[in-house]
C-alpha cells in the first residue's frame, strides 16, 4: 500500500535519514518488535542545503 506517491522522478542528492517506528500501545503477550494489530510507521527525511 502507498500512502503518497510523487508524480516525478526525484532521485535523493543530499544526506538522507531514514527512521522507522510502530503506532499502537503496548500488546500482551507479544515481546519485541513483533506486532499483531500495531501499524508500522516509516518516515525519511532529505537535508538539502538549509532545509530538508
Amino acid at each position: 500500500m502507498k500512502a503518497m506517491k510523487s508524480p516525478g522522478d526525484h532521485p535523493i542528492t543530499g544526506t538522507a535519514a531514514v527512521y522507522d517506528t510502530v503506532f499502537g500501545g503496548q500488546e500482551e503477550g507479544v515481546r519485541g518488535r513483533k506486532n499483531e494489530s500495531k501499524k508500522l510507521v516509516v518516515i525519511g527525511i532529505e537535508k538539502k542545503k538549509k532545509g530538508v
